[in-house]
């Protein structure tokens, strides 16, 4: 068998990405073979970022809405594990969790609502936790004053045609319908 003179020369090209991973080399050596080289093997480590996050929003079961940006709670950590501290999601003011629609990267223990999943670069790790109006109860003996608890509460007044109720308006619909009011006629008496 003859011997081949003919040589290749390859050119340097980029290390592959994986999302949520940092190579330690970023390009691969050009290199000129013939028949006669040995083989080359170039190793690549892939290692997790530290700044992965995930981010858990909130869904108004009650209204068919989400909830604005501004109550979404975004975690940190590294690509492919679980978030180590801080990941203990609170309700927001005036809901309850809806516990039968949890996702799958939370869990509800001793009425702690805690994100369980494991972080990685796509928004898979991402939760959506549904809510509902809180509700309050409200006696009127114990004083004058609207319980706090009551949301979204525009217009409230004494009505003295229907034997001294309160009716509550609230809000209803989204911003483009803001000027919209559902008569609740949650009956309170005086």
């Amino acid at each position: 068998m003859g011997t081949d003179d003919t040589s290749v020369d390859l050119s340097a090209f980029p290390t592959p990405t994986m999302p949520g991973y940092t190579a330690d080399v970023l390009q691969i050596s050009a290199a000129g073979i013939t028949a006669d080289s040995d083989s080359t093997n170039q190793t690549v480590t892939y290692t997790p970022n530290t700044d992965t996050t995930a981010t858990v929003s909130f869904y108004d079961a009650t209204s068919k809405a989400p909830l604005a940006s501004g109550n979404n709670v975004v975690l940190s950590g590294t690509t492919g594990q679980q978030v180590a501290t801080n990941n203990v999601i609170t309700i927001p003011t005036g809901y309850v969790l809806d516990a039968d629609t949890l996702s799958n990267n939370v869990t509800l223990d001793d009425g702690v609502v805690t994100y369980t999943g494991k972080l990685s670069a796509d928004n898979s790790d991402d939760a959506v936790i549904y809510l509902n109006h809180a509700t309050v109860n409200y006696d009127p003996t114990q004083g004058d004053a609207i319980p706090a608890g009551l949301m979204n509460v525009t217009d409230v007044e004494k009505n003295n045609h229907k034997n001294d109720y309160l009716y509550v308006f609230k809000r209803c619909g989204s911003r483009r319908n803001a000027h919209r009011y559902r008569d609740v006629r949650e009956s309170i008496y005086l």
